[in-house]
């Protein structure tokens, strides 16, 4: 049973405010819940706190408490003769007798939404204060915006089997309410449906999947007085819900969840020294991917006497065939599991398939060099050597690389360029040039692909270690590819050409045009990116000179089911890449992000 901890109310009082700050600091919350409504100037800095802290960031809609965000004449439906919103009796009232106008309601979750996300930089999911979002009208409407105006789904708005005391009136209300939303629309089938549990004491049986709590700290410094309107005793109901539950121990090593910014520069510091490490596993790639398809992180730490020892920084993704799954470095070659050692990086795939179950995550994906040492104890799909990363070893000059590293074919390829009149030109900020010829080489192979703000996020965020070229045919552009350097290594990480400028054999000249960008900033190597073994792609990747690195794969179960089946030669795959190379060419250019969101 995985355990999902939120605190609500967040933005209500100090008190509250300074308990659920203090709780994310020690790891002992998932995510906090905020009322857009009572973010005073206090609460502001308090807000921007939280949302530094890695905790998931959640709008607490609230329609019953104080003054609404929007101006009142422009909801005059939702607020009394001072401009107050009505208590919850009185606002039901008006909901279930039809006297709220929908128009009204998606201004206000429109106007609270935007506050938040202003303020917090980000918004993570949805509930309701005193749980509004279970009445029918207010549902419709807040599922409305989310799925018009947000790149969230309809999975985003907490939405579930109501469990608190059984004599609590309001339990066999909201599990009736919310069954009925979820029979009814047919949207709600992707709604969160976990029991939410209403406190710590409870009965809670042991065949759930997630259980998310609903905390409401107080600070024990600092009692809650109340509501800002005093409506009723808020430090009452509260409980001091101190719980340090992010670590888990494991012999002398400590693993926990790295949320805080202190934590994450320390997980910076530690990727940066390891010789392991990729560029996709550092904090600019995964805030690269945050930016354009909002994909979350949960950074796993082992520590051995408080210092760093070991990394596993994760990205939650929801897959078109693989469901919702956990993987290193997305969207690029390849990405592991650091540590010190053998013994660290099985431990921290073991903490982090426990913390995996917190996020309701299926599997995780692991694709990486000697992932076979880690010896899995749990059943997994896993493949030895199904993938080749050849690396090219820049040494000791350019002179020397092409006389005895390339091979003749090789080099023949690149003077064939050079002949028919290839030129390359290294390009920076004109994406819709790169972006044309990477969706026309890849919808020619079946095969989605990442839109121009994708490439606009990764220039933002890795800056001068960005590197791109256009390679040019009699006025046209023949051939496209982008590097990142990371320590020695400068990583061939996308490249596509146009299908009928293949003779002029423009990415040969590419790939000498990064091995001359490597000598020109003194690396050590050119990673030619991941291959499957024996195919076209690989066996270009040959004539290099390159040495073979193979790549093993895992698929690690978290959630009970079946691991699903990625293998390439799939024949469901093959029939996917057929039907979307027979997409029109626009028509692919814009389902293609939204595709490739979910491919990592």
């Amino acid at each position: 049973m995985a355990l999902y901890y939120a605190a609500d109310d967040f933005g209500l009082s100090e008190s509250g405010d300074r308990a659920v700050l203090e709780l994310a600091a020690d790891g002992a919350l998932d995510g906090a819940a905020v009322m857009a409504t009572h973010l005073e100037a206090g609460a502001l800095e308090r807000v921007k706190a939280l949302a530094a802290s890695g905790l998931e960031v959640g709008l607490h809609l609230n329609f019953t408490e104080g003054a609404p965000v929007s101006p009142p004449e422009e909801v005059s439906s939702l607020v009394d003769g001072d401009g107050r919103l009505f208590g919850l009796s009185g606002f039901a009232a008006r909901v279930l007798s039809r006297r709220v106008r929908p128009d009204e309601l998606f201004r206000e979750v429109r106007a609270q939404w935007t506050r938040l996300e202003q303020v917090a930089g980000r918004v993570d999911y949805v509930d309701g204060h005193q749980h509004v979002q279970y009445l029918p009208q207010v549902c419709d409407r807040v599922l409305a915006f989310i799925e018009r105006e947000t790149l969230l789904g309809g999975e985003c708005l907490r939405l579930g089997r109501f469990r608190g005391s059984t004599a609590d009136p309001r339990a066999w209300l909201l599990t009736g309410l919310g069954g009925w939303l979820t029979l009814t629309r047919p949207a709600a089938a992707r709604f969160r449906r976990a029991p939410l549990v209403m406190d710590l004491g409870c009965e809670v049986r042991g065949d759930e999947s997630r259980v998310e709590v609903m905390v409401h700290p107080a600070h024990p410094d600092q009692p809650a007085s109340g509501y800002p309107d005093g409506r009723y005793d808020y430090g009452g109901r509260c409980a001091q819900f101190v719980l340090r539950r992010s670590q888990v121990r494991g012999g002398d090593l400590e693993y926990g969840l790295a949320r805080s910014p202190a934590a994450l520069e320390e997980v910076e510091a530690y990727i940066a020294s390891h010789p392991g490490a990729c560029f996709g596993h550092t904090a600019a790639w995964r805030r690269a991917i945050r930016e354009v398809y909002r994909v979350r992180s949960r950074v796993v730490v082992a520590r051995a006497e408080g210092r760093v020892v070991g990394v596993a920084p994760w990205s939650v993704l929801h897959g078109p065939a693989g469901g919702r799954y956990m993987v290193i470095a997305p969207y690029a070659s390849h990405g592991g599991i650091l540590g010190d050692s053998v013994e660290v990086r099985a431990g921290l795939l073991a903490a982090s398939v426990r913390f995996a179950r917190r996020a309701l995550v299926g599997h995780l994906h692991l694709r990486a060099p000697g992932v076979e040492a880690l010896e899995l104890s749990v059943p997994a799909s896993f493949h030895a050597g199904r993938y080749v990363s050849p690396r090219i070893h820049l040494s000791p000059d350019v002179e020397t690389c092409w006389q005895r590293t390339l091979s003749g074919r090789a080099r023949t390829a690149i003077r064939k360029a050079r002949k028919v009149g290839v030129s390359i030109e290294r390009v920076r900020g004109d994406w819709e040039v790169f972006d044309g010829i990477f969706a026309e080489g890849n919808h020619a192979l079946g095969s989605p692909f990442h839109g121009a703000p994708f490439y606009r996020a990764l220039e933002r965020n890795l800056g001068e270690r960005l590197f791109t070229w256009v390679a040019w045919h009699q006025g046209r552009p023949a051939a496209a590819a982008l590097a990142v350097e990371h320590g020695d290594t400068l990583n061939y990480t996308y490249g596509q050409n146009v299908h009928a400028l293949r003779p002029t054999n423009a990415n040969s000249l590419l790939i000498w045009a990064m091995i001359e960008q490597g000598f020109d900033r003194g690396l050590r190597w050119l990673d030619l990116g991941r291959s499957e073994l024996d195919t076209s792609h690989s066996r270009f990747k040959e004539q290099w000179g390159a040495e073979a690195v193979l790549i093993d794969e895992a698929l690690v179960p978290v959630l009970r089911g079946a691991i699903p089946d990625l293998v390439p030669t799939n024949p469901r795959f093959a029939m996917a890449r057929r039907a979307w190379a027979r997409l029109p060419l626009h028509l692919a250019r814009t389902l293609g992000p939204w595709v490739s969101r979910g491919i990592g």
